[in-house]
């Protein structure tokens, strides 16, 4: 009997350990199939990241060129505002005062007559003084 029990005993212990052996198989499994779903997610969340990633990308680099472009545009366009106000201030190429050169009016219009040589900025000066001597006389 005593050989009996402890057989019966033995068995129950080995069935025991089984079942406990097969819940840790299945509970393993269980865990292995989470951490693939997991994972999956994880590479689906990369994936859509780096394609999110890269359209940033494209997108950076295109915004780069547009300022670039437009900064070549403004520049270009600088230019032709300060080219056209050079060109307004510019004299008339018939104009040779400052050259040596005395403008005199006859009959309304200029005439230009070499005289002592003159720097533009005196002359300027010396006009100047004529304009003003004329309006204190009116």
């Amino acid at each position: 009997m005593k050989l009996k029990n402890f057989v019966s005993e033995q068995k129950e212990k080995q069935e025991q350990e089984e079942k406990e052996t097969d819940d840790l198989i299945r509970n393993m499994r269980n865990q292995i199939l989470e951490t693939k779903e997991r994972e999956e997610c994880l590479e689906a969340l990369f994936k859509e990241k780096k394609q999110l990633c890269e359209q940033l990308e494209k997108e950076v680099a295109q915004l780069r060129d547009e300022e670039k472009s437009r900064k070549v545009k403004e520049k270009f366009e600088n230019s032709s505002t300060i080219l056209d106000n050079i060109l307004k201030s510019q004299r008339s190429t018939s104009s040779k005062t400052g050259l040596g050169y005395e403008q005199k009016k006859t009959n309304g219009f200029p005439k230009f007559i070499k005289g002592q040589s003159k720097y533009y900025a005196e002359m300027l000066i010396e006009e100047s003084k004529k304009k003003g001597e004329r309006s204190n006389k009116e």
